[in-house]
């Protein structure tokens, strides 16, 4: 089994090695993530 981070690498990798509408996929997944961590950490403050 593999970690996430290696998980996530090979991800990145694919997705740079094939750009495509998976690559768009993972683009917005990224967004996403990161307005939600955003909002997670201002609820914290």
């Amino acid at each position: 089994m593999c970690t996430n981070i290696e998980t996530s690498w090979r991800q990145i990798a694919y997705v740079t090695s094939k750009p495509n509408a998976q690559h768009e996929k993972f683009i917005v997944i990224d967004k996403q993530e990161l307005v939600f961590r955003k909002k997670e950490e201002e609820k914290q403050l």
